[in-house]
Protein backbone atom coordinates (compact mmCIF):
# COMPACT_ATOMS: atom_id res chain seq x y z
CA UNK A 1 0.00 0.00 0.00
CA UNK A 2 2.81 2.39 0.89
CA UNK A 3 4.72 1.42 -2.28
CA UNK A 4 1.64 2.07 -4.42
CA UNK A 5 1.10 5.50 -2.83
CA UNK A 6 4.79 6.37 -3.30
CA UNK A 7 4.63 5.25 -6.93
CA UNK A 8 1.63 7.49 -7.57
CA UNK A 9 3.45 10.46 -6.08
CA UNK A 10 6.58 9.84 -8.16
CA UNK A 11 4.56 9.45 -11.37
CA UNK A 12 2.58 12.62 -10.61
CA UNK A 13 5.81 14.55 -10.03
CA UNK A 14 7.39 13.38 -13.29
CA UNK A 15 4.26 14.01 -15.35
CA UNK A 16 3.72 17.49 -13.89
CA UNK A 17 7.33 18.46 -14.56
CA UNK A 18 7.11 17.01 -18.08
CA UNK A 19 3.88 18.87 -18.82
CA UNK A 20 5.41 22.14 -17.65
CA UNK A 21 8.45 21.58 -19.86
CA UNK A 22 6.34 20.81 -22.94
CA UNK A 23 4.23 23.93 -22.50
CA UNK A 24 7.40 26.00 -22.12
CA UNK A 25 8.76 24.54 -25.38
CA UNK A 26 5.52 25.45 -27.18
CA UNK A 27 5.54 29.00 -25.84
CA UNK A 28 9.21 29.47 -26.76
CA UNK A 29 8.47 28.52 -30.37
CA UNK A 30 9.54 31.39 -32.59
CA UNK A 31 11.38 33.20 -29.83
CA UNK A 32 14.58 31.13 -30.10
CA UNK A 33 16.43 30.10 -33.26
CA UNK A 34 18.56 27.39 -31.69
CA UNK A 35 17.74 23.68 -31.72
CA UNK A 36 15.40 22.08 -30.75
CA UNK A 37 13.09 25.10 -30.42
CA UNK A 38 13.57 26.10 -34.06
CA UNK A 39 11.91 22.85 -35.13
CA UNK A 40 8.60 23.83 -33.53
CA UNK A 41 6.12 25.62 -35.80
CA UNK A 42 2.40 25.34 -36.49
CA UNK A 43 2.37 25.65 -40.27
CA UNK A 44 4.81 25.95 -43.14
CA UNK A 45 3.51 27.13 -46.51
CA UNK A 46 4.64 28.47 -49.88
CA UNK A 47 3.94 32.22 -49.88
CA UNK A 48 6.27 33.22 -52.72
CA UNK A 49 3.37 34.51 -54.83
CA UNK A 50 2.17 36.89 -52.11
CA UNK A 51 3.54 40.42 -52.22
CA UNK A 52 5.77 41.24 -49.26
CA UNK A 53 5.82 37.66 -47.98
CA UNK A 54 8.81 35.30 -47.67
CA UNK A 55 9.18 32.52 -50.19
CA UNK A 56 8.55 29.89 -47.52
CA UNK A 57 6.76 31.06 -44.38
CA UNK A 58 6.54 29.35 -41.01
CA UNK A 59 3.93 30.32 -38.45
CA UNK A 60 5.24 29.83 -34.92
CA UNK A 61 3.80 30.65 -31.52
CA UNK A 62 5.25 34.16 -31.53
CA UNK A 63 4.98 35.10 -35.17
CA UNK A 64 6.22 34.55 -38.69
CA UNK A 65 9.57 33.07 -39.61
CA UNK A 66 11.25 32.40 -42.93
CA UNK A 67 12.76 29.07 -43.84
CA UNK A 68 16.03 29.54 -45.71
CA UNK A 69 18.18 26.50 -46.59
CA UNK A 70 16.89 24.56 -43.61
CA UNK A 71 17.46 27.38 -41.14
CA UNK A 72 14.87 29.66 -39.57
CA UNK A 73 14.94 33.45 -39.74
CA UNK A 74 12.50 35.64 -37.84
CA UNK A 75 10.42 37.95 -40.01
CA UNK A 76 7.69 39.35 -37.78
CA UNK A 77 7.33 38.50 -34.09
CA UNK A 78 4.63 39.81 -31.79
CA UNK A 79 2.26 38.49 -29.09
CA UNK A 80 -0.86 36.77 -30.34
CA UNK A 81 0.34 36.59 -33.94
CA UNK A 82 -2.54 35.06 -35.94
CA UNK A 83 -2.39 32.50 -38.72
CA UNK A 84 -4.11 34.88 -41.11
CA UNK A 85 -2.24 35.86 -44.32
CA UNK A 86 -4.57 38.81 -44.84
CA UNK A 87 -3.45 40.30 -41.51
CA UNK A 88 0.11 38.99 -41.72
CA UNK A 89 0.99 40.49 -45.11
CA UNK A 90 -1.48 43.38 -45.29
CA UNK A 91 -2.84 42.45 -48.70
CA UNK A 92 -5.45 40.27 -50.39
CA UNK A 93 -3.55 39.88 -53.66
CA UNK A 94 -2.70 36.26 -54.56
CA UNK A 95 -4.03 35.09 -51.20
CA UNK A 96 -6.35 32.04 -51.33
CA UNK A 97 -9.97 33.13 -51.21
CA UNK A 98 -10.92 31.26 -48.04
CA UNK A 99 -8.45 33.36 -46.03
CA UNK A 100 -10.33 36.43 -47.21
CA UNK A 101 -13.86 35.08 -46.78
CA UNK A 102 -13.22 33.54 -43.35
CA UNK A 103 -10.63 35.97 -42.08
CA UNK A 104 -12.23 36.25 -38.61
CA UNK A 105 -12.18 32.48 -38.14
CA UNK A 106 -8.41 32.20 -38.66
CA UNK A 107 -7.73 35.37 -36.73
CA UNK A 108 -9.68 34.64 -33.55
CA UNK A 109 -8.94 30.92 -33.35
CA UNK A 110 -5.21 31.57 -33.06
CA UNK A 111 -5.46 34.78 -31.02
CA UNK A 112 -7.60 33.10 -28.38
CA UNK A 113 -5.42 29.99 -28.44
CA UNK A 114 -2.36 32.15 -27.75
CA UNK A 115 -3.85 33.44 -24.49
CA UNK A 116 -5.13 30.03 -23.42
CA UNK A 117 -1.63 28.56 -23.56
CA UNK A 118 -0.43 31.06 -20.96
CA UNK A 119 -3.41 30.27 -18.74
CA UNK A 120 -2.63 26.56 -19.07
CA UNK A 121 1.02 27.18 -18.18
CA UNK A 122 -0.07 29.21 -15.14
CA UNK A 123 -2.27 26.41 -13.84
CA UNK A 124 0.48 23.86 -14.47
CA UNK A 125 3.13 25.94 -12.72
CA UNK A 126 0.89 26.41 -9.67
CA UNK A 127 0.19 22.68 -9.55
CA UNK A 128 3.94 22.03 -9.71
CA UNK A 129 4.53 24.36 -6.74
CA UNK A 130 1.78 22.64 -4.73
CA UNK A 131 2.94 19.16 -5.64
CA UNK A 132 5.17 18.49 -2.62
CA UNK A 133 2.66 19.95 -0.16
CA UNK A 134 -0.13 17.84 -1.66
CA UNK A 135 1.70 14.68 -0.57
CA UNK A 136 1.34 15.72 3.08
CA UNK A 137 -2.02 17.51 3.18
CA UNK A 138 -5.36 16.35 1.84
CA UNK A 139 -6.53 19.98 1.52
CA UNK A 140 -3.47 20.84 -0.58
CA UNK A 141 -4.09 17.70 -2.65
CA UNK A 142 -7.60 18.92 -3.49
CA UNK A 143 -6.28 22.35 -4.52
CA UNK A 144 -3.57 20.64 -6.58
CA UNK A 145 -6.25 18.56 -8.32
CA UNK A 146 -8.19 21.74 -9.18
CA UNK A 147 -5.09 23.29 -10.76
CA UNK A 148 -4.46 20.10 -12.73
CA UNK A 149 -8.07 20.13 -13.94
CA UNK A 150 -7.66 23.74 -15.07
CA UNK A 151 -4.39 22.89 -16.78
CA UNK A 152 -6.03 20.03 -18.68
CA UNK A 153 -9.03 22.07 -19.81
CA UNK A 154 -7.03 25.08 -21.00
CA UNK A 155 -4.30 22.97 -22.63
CA UNK A 156 -6.93 20.98 -24.51
CA UNK A 157 -8.74 24.15 -25.60
CA UNK A 158 -5.55 25.91 -26.74
CA UNK A 159 -4.23 22.95 -28.72
CA UNK A 160 -7.64 22.31 -30.27
CA UNK A 161 -7.94 25.94 -31.44
CA UNK A 162 -4.47 26.00 -33.01
CA UNK A 163 -5.03 22.59 -34.59
CA UNK A 164 -8.31 23.70 -36.14
CA UNK A 165 -6.82 26.93 -37.49
CA UNK A 166 -3.64 25.31 -38.81
CA UNK A 167 -5.41 22.36 -40.43
CA UNK A 168 -7.90 24.69 -42.10
CA UNK A 169 -5.07 26.94 -43.32
CA UNK A 170 -3.13 23.97 -44.70
CA UNK A 171 -6.15 22.77 -46.63
CA UNK A 172 -6.72 26.26 -48.00
CA UNK A 173 -3.14 26.53 -49.26
CA UNK A 174 -3.27 23.00 -50.69
CA UNK A 175 -6.58 23.63 -52.46
CA UNK A 176 -4.98 26.68 -54.07
CA UNK A 177 -2.15 24.48 -55.42
CA UNK A 178 0.43 25.78 -52.93
CA UNK A 179 2.76 23.70 -50.79
CA UNK A 180 1.74 23.52 -47.13
CA UNK A 181 2.75 21.30 -44.23
CA UNK A 182 1.85 21.10 -40.54
CA UNK A 183 4.67 21.16 -38.01
CA UNK A 184 4.85 17.55 -36.86
CA UNK A 185 7.15 18.27 -33.93
CA UNK A 186 4.94 21.10 -32.69
CA UNK A 187 1.74 19.09 -32.89
CA UNK A 188 3.42 16.03 -31.45
CA UNK A 189 4.47 17.90 -28.32
CA UNK A 190 1.18 19.83 -28.20
CA UNK A 191 -1.06 16.76 -28.20
CA UNK A 192 1.39 14.95 -25.94
CA UNK A 193 0.84 17.75 -23.43
CA UNK A 194 -2.91 17.16 -23.71
CA UNK A 195 -2.44 13.43 -23.10
CA UNK A 196 -0.16 14.04 -20.11
CA UNK A 197 -2.54 16.58 -18.61
CA UNK A 198 -5.41 14.09 -19.02
CA UNK A 199 -3.42 11.35 -17.26
CA UNK A 200 -2.53 13.80 -14.50
CA UNK A 201 -6.17 14.82 -14.14
CA UNK A 202 -7.28 11.20 -13.77
CA UNK A 203 -4.43 10.37 -11.41
CA UNK A 204 -4.95 13.37 -9.14
CA UNK A 205 -8.71 12.75 -9.12
CA UNK A 206 -8.05 9.19 -8.00
CA UNK A 207 -5.66 10.42 -5.32
CA UNK A 208 -8.27 12.88 -4.07
CA UNK A 209 -10.88 10.12 -3.86
CA UNK A 210 -8.46 7.89 -1.94
CA UNK A 211 -7.51 10.69 0.46
CA UNK A 212 -11.15 11.66 0.98
CA UNK A 213 -12.04 8.06 1.78
CA UNK A 214 -9.14 7.84 4.24
CA UNK A 215 -10.22 11.05 5.92
CA UNK A 216 -13.79 9.77 6.14
CA UNK A 217 -12.66 6.43 7.56
CA UNK A 218 -10.34 8.07 10.09
CA UNK A 219 -13.09 10.49 11.07
CA UNK A 220 -15.54 7.64 11.63
CA UNK A 221 -12.98 5.78 13.73
CA UNK A 222 -12.29 8.87 15.83
CA UNK A 223 -16.03 9.43 16.28
CA UNK A 224 -16.51 5.83 17.39
CA UNK A 225 -13.61 6.05 19.82
CA UNK A 226 -14.97 9.31 21.24
CA UNK A 227 -18.44 7.77 21.59
CA UNK A 228 -17.00 4.73 23.36
CA UNK A 229 -15.03 6.95 25.75
CA UNK A 230 -18.15 9.00 26.47
CA UNK A 231 -20.31 5.94 27.08
CA UNK A 232 -17.65 4.43 29.34
CA UNK A 233 -17.44 7.66 31.34
CA UNK A 234 -21.24 7.78 31.67
CA UNK A 235 -21.37 4.17 32.84
CA UNK A 236 -18.68 4.81 35.45
CA UNK A 237 -20.50 7.91 36.67
CA UNK A 238 -23.81 6.04 36.89
CA UNK A 239 -22.10 3.21 38.76
CA UNK A 240 -20.61 5.64 41.29
CA UNK A 241 -23.96 7.35 41.81
CA UNK A 242 -25.71 4.00 42.24
CA UNK A 243 -23.08 2.93 44.75
CA UNK A 244 -23.52 6.15 46.73
CA UNK A 245 -27.30 5.74 46.73
CA UNK A 246 -26.97 2.15 47.94
CA UNK A 247 -24.63 3.21 50.73
CA UNK A 248 -27.11 5.93 51.76
CA UNK A 249 -29.99 3.44 51.78
CA UNK A 250 -27.97 0.97 53.83
CA UNK A 251 -27.10 3.67 56.37
CA UNK A 252 -30.75 4.78 56.69
CA UNK A 253 -31.94 1.19 57.08
CA UNK A 254 -29.41 0.47 59.83
CA UNK A 255 -30.47 3.58 61.77
CA UNK A 256 -34.16 2.68 61.50
CA UNK A 257 -33.58 -0.84 62.82
CA UNK A 258 -31.60 0.53 65.77
CA UNK A 259 -34.38 2.97 66.68
CA UNK A 260 -37.02 0.22 66.59
CA UNK A 261 -35.15 -2.35 68.75
CA UNK A 262 -33.67 -0.13 71.56
CA UNK A 263 -35.35 2.11 74.22
CA UNK A 264 -33.59 5.39 74.69
CA UNK A 265 -31.62 5.69 77.92
CA UNK A 266 -33.42 8.86 79.08
CA UNK A 267 -36.87 7.23 78.79
CA UNK A 268 -35.76 4.16 80.76
CA UNK A 269 -34.40 6.27 83.65
CA UNK A 270 -37.61 8.30 83.89
CA UNK A 271 -39.73 5.15 84.09
CA UNK A 272 -37.65 3.74 86.99
CA UNK A 273 -37.95 6.95 88.99
CA UNK A 274 -41.70 7.02 88.52
CA UNK A 275 -41.97 3.41 89.70
CA UNK A 276 -39.97 4.13 92.88
CA UNK A 277 -42.09 7.18 93.77
CA UNK A 278 -45.31 5.22 93.48
CA UNK A 279 -43.90 2.43 95.63
CA UNK A 280 -42.83 4.80 98.38
CA UNK A 281 -46.24 6.39 98.44
CA UNK A 282 -47.80 2.99 99.01
CA UNK A 283 -45.38 1.99 101.84
CA UNK A 284 -45.78 5.25 103.82
CA UNK A 285 -49.36 6.51 103.99
CA UNK A 286 -50.01 10.04 105.11
CA UNK A 287 -50.74 10.63 108.87
CA UNK A 288 -53.92 12.25 110.08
Amino acid sequence: MVFWALSRNVVSSLLTAGLTLMLVFIILSGAINSSPIDKFYWLEADTSSISGAPAMSKWTFWGLSESVDGSTKHVDLQPGYPISPVDNFGTTENIPQDFIDNRNTYYYLTRVGFGLFFVALGFTACSLLLLVISFCSSAAARIHALFIAGSFLFTLAAVALFTAASAKAKNTFSNAGLYAKLGQDMYGIAWASVAVSLILFLLTSYNCCVNSYKDYRNGRREDNEARERYESAVQKRDAREAEKQQESLNANSAGYEQNQGTIPAATESTAIKFFKINRNQKDYPESD
